[in-house]
């Protein structure tokens, strides 16, 4: 009985540091997990940040483009109203300085009508830009309430083990207490 005794000891004994081997395997493959989670939203975070930044820059160079091109149209048009006014006098240029003139006011009327569509794509694009980094923060914000959650979870487990293991143990000196006894 004795002998019976001791090898269902020693059984119980590898039974207990199997599981206690398979918990510490399962808690460093959930912390890879995490990790690894962890840093594929950073990699994605970081991707959609500089797509941003590279749409930005590109808004920014179109815009000076037609900053510059409406410079060039205010140009122009100054330039039509001097040869216009040059051409006051000269009855024969009447009928085309007032041609000129109508021209002028046509664009002028065009080139409002453009730079009010432009602000409005530029405001709907800035509003789409706030949105999205808006969902970069709550994706950020998961990520890490997930990350949180699992540290805790293989915090739990941990203290689970250990308190598994003491009681073991207490019951291991409680035996040997009996025998001696």
């Amino acid at each position: 009985e004795a002998e019976a005794e001791r090898k269902r000891q020693e059984e119980a004994e590898a039974e207990r540091k199997r599981q206690e081997e398979e918990a510490e395997a399962e808690r460093k493959k959930q912390e890879e997990e995490a990790e690894a989670e962890r840093k594929k939203q950073e990699e994605e975070a970081e991707t959609e940040k500089k797509r941003q930044e590279e749409e930005a820059e590109a808004e920014r160079k179109r815009q000076e483009e037609e900053e510059r091109q409406r410079h060039l149209a205010v140009l122009a048009l100054k330039h039509a109203q001097d040869e216009a006014e040059r051409k006051k006098h000269e009855e024969e240029e009447e009928e085309k300085r007032n041609h000129l003139a109508a021209l002028a006011l046509k664009h002028a009327h065009d080139e409002a009508e453009r730079k009010r569509q432009e602000e409005a794509e530029a405001e709907a694009e800035r509003k789409r830009q706030e949105e999205a980094e808006a969902e970069r923060k709550r994706q950020e914000e998961e990520a890490e309430v997930e990350r949180k959650r699992q540290e805790e979870e293989a915090e739990a487990e941990r203290k689970r083990q250990e308190e598994r293991k003491r009681q073991e143990e207490e019951a291991e000196a409680e035996r040997k207490k009996q025998e001696e006894e």
